[in-house]
């Protein structure tokens, strides 16, 4: 268990780990004494990391190995009633996909992403299942909920197709006697996201007659505003809670006061990068041609996308382990994507991350995670590969 808690807190600094991974760190020693897939999970992360590290083979063997066992323990705990109505059984996938995400790279395969998709897809079954309420009746349900959605929300980002996350008993119920903190509500605009990337892959990739064309041009338009209208008022109301960086140059990297502001300070940008690329597809602009900065009545996606770019150094820090990682995974994957969707403009960023693939301190974890991704994405359109055909 030790090893498994070093790879969010390497020093054992507590400010070097986020929110969510402090509070998960906090209860897994408790929730893992109640659930054999569990620890299980835990200790083959723990057993293969050691022999990672250590390059000792028979170690990281022995870590797979419990990996296995893991799998087939959870195939057994899901046909438990007790077990599966369990707050530790919720936990049992992130920890799974955790695995996953640092040793299941495979070279040109879509394996280790898929692998991980099933498993976070499988935590949200587990959740969706229970109904909304639940996730407010206990501190230990609410905070597994809270700190899980930003995650549930990635392979609906992937498949861009709207989630049950956005309904609003979703938004509301878990926090049923209990107040909403500034992530929360950012989330909570987040959540909408997926049904304007499916509306604007709609606008531009399906065969519909004009009138059709036009109705959901006019709803999806629609409802990018009212997503602008609501970040806008969240900036204005939790202007505390995000860094606004002073930008110098394209090769000065950003920092921040400390991790909780760096990590939701991404994820700010990661929706802006969404909404704004959503609005400008709906307004008819081509990600492909265009080159500007700025637009007169809203932000611009671009400088969002170049932010994430000069965050990256920040964020895989050693200091932050794996919490540095997940918080940069997904902001820079988009952001990459939207960039080579016309090269030229950002050309200087995109050759920044280039350059650090190749650097030794460069985390293998999230090079190898995001190009498995990208794999089970056309990259012409973004537009995602079903599960079934990976």
């Amino acid at each position: 268990m030790v090893t498994f808690l070093r790879i969010y807190n390497p020093h054992g600094v507590v400010r070097a780990t986020n929110a969510d991974a402090r509070e998960f760190v906090s209860m897994l020693p408790l929730l893992s004494s109640r659930n054999e897939a569990l620890q299980m999970a835990a200790l083959a992360v723990g057993i293969t990391q050691l022999g990672v590290t250590t390059d000792n083979e028979a170690l990281t063997r022995q870590g797979r190995t419990l990996y296995g066992r893991a799998l087939r323990e959870t195939a057994v705990a899901l046909r438990n009633p007790t077990i599966v109505a369990s707050e530790s059984m919720l936990v049992v996938p992130r920890v799974m996909a955790l695995f996953d995400l640092l040793f299941g790279a495979e070279p040109e395969s879509t394996n280790q992403a898929k692998s991980w998709l099933s498993h976070v897809e499988g935590e949200l079954a587990l959740i969706v299942n229970r109904g909304p309420e639940v996730f407010s009746k206990t501190d230990a349900a609410h905070a597994i909920f809270i700190h899980a959605r930003y995650r549930l929300l990635w392979p609906a980002f992937r498949s861009r197709q709207s989630t049950i996350l956005n309904k609003e008993e979703w938004k509301t119920l878990p926090w049923k006697g209990r107040t909403k903190s500034s992530d929360d509500s950012l989330l909570d605009i987040l959540c909408g996201v997926p049904e304007l990337l499916e509306g604007v892959d709609r606008l531009q990739f399906e065969r519909m007659d004009e009138a059709d064309r036009e109705g959901l041009q006019v709803y999806t338009l629609a409802r990018c505003w009212t997503l602008h209208f609501q970040l806008q008022d969240w900036v204005d109301t939790e202007a505390n809670a995000i860094y606004v960086p002073n930008i110098i140059d394209t090769f000065t990297p950003i920092t921040f006061p400390n991790i909780d502001i760096a990590c939701i300070t991404v994820r700010y940008w990661l929706l802006s990068l969404f909404l704004y690329s959503a609005l400008d597809i709906a307004s008819g602009i081509d990600p492909a041609t265009d080159t500007l900065l700025a637009h007169p009545d809203r932000p611009h996606p671009r400088p969002f996308a170049r932010m994430i770019i000069k965050s990256v150094d920040y964020f895989l820090q050693e200091q932050y382990g794996i919490t540095g990682v997940m918080a940069m995974a997904m902001p820079l994957g988009n952001a990459l994507l939207y960039m080579n969707r016309n090269r030229e403009p950002d050309e200087e960023y995109i050759m920044t991350i280039i350059d650090m693939w190749c650097e030794p301190n460069m985390p293998n974890t999230l090079r190898e995670f995001l190009q498995s991704f990208r794999q089970t994405l056309d990259l012409k359109t973004s537009i995602a590969i079903p599960t079934r055909q990976l």
